[in-house]
């Protein structure tokens, strides 16, 4: 019998499996965001690494962008300080930023400033 689509992808990035029985895996696109980059980021400069293939590291700021507007600096500080941080981030490790300023970066998360309650499912009755 053939192989499944996840069996092909899986057996091709395998790298070697480990004595716990998982397995390493050579990931070869890496998607940033801002929500959690920073964290990395830091813990790769304590450490004194470097971002192994920034060709194939690419960085888009998906989470907190304002809907309303995308003029900088942002209202919001933390929102401001995060996207501010992964533009940063990118260029020290000459990573791709798909910037919002330059309207490049897409949406990744469809959100809105505040929901619309004739789009919001009806809640469901509990099972009990």
């Amino acid at each position: 019998m053939g192989k499944t689509l996840y069996e092909k992808v899986f057996d091709r990035h395998v790298v070697r499996e480990l004595a716990a029985g998982q397995y390493q895996l050579f990931i070869s696109l890496h998607l940033i965001h801002e929500a959690t980059s920073p964290q990395a980021f830091a813990m790769i400069r304590e450490r004194g690494l470097e971002v192994l293939y920034p060709g194939r590291t690419f960085a888009t700021a998906d989470h907190v962008i304002p809907t309303d507007s995308m003029v900088r600096p942002y209202d919001d500080e933390l929102s401001e300080a995060m996207v501010e941080a992964l533009h940063r981030n990118s260029a020290d490790h000459g990573i791709r930023y798909f910037s919002p300023e330059k309207a490049e970066h897409g949406r990744r998360c469809a959100c809105a400033s505040k929901p619309r309650p004739e789009r919001m499912a009806p809640a469901r009755a509990s099972a009990e």
